[in-house]
């Protein structure tokens, strides 16, 4: 009963571990739709074209190392964890 046990928490904890790995990726979207809502819908874009654009190049780049993290970390995990 007692390996039943070590199995059921080293399965649950990898799980766990994938999961923190792969949602930022899957939230990532989120950042495009806000930038063209903003560009769209408010002049913010033509008044401060600069710092509009700074913000997208910082958000592409977030949202490329989430996904480089998400692709990479998924060989992380082995059945005792991360590492």
């Amino acid at each position: 009963m007692p390996e039943r046990q070590l199995d059921f928490n080293a399965d649950l904890r990898r799980k766990a571990n994938a999961d923190v790995i792969v949602r930022p990726a899957i939230g990532a979207a989120v950042y495009p739709i806000l930038l063209f809502l903003i560009g769209v819908t408010t002049p913010y874009k033509s008044e401060h074209s600069t710092l509009f654009w700074s913000a997208a190049l910082a958000f592409a780049i977030a949202i490329g190392a989430r996904f480089v993290s998400a692709r990479c970390g998924k060989g992380l995990i082995r059945p005792g964890g991360i590492g």
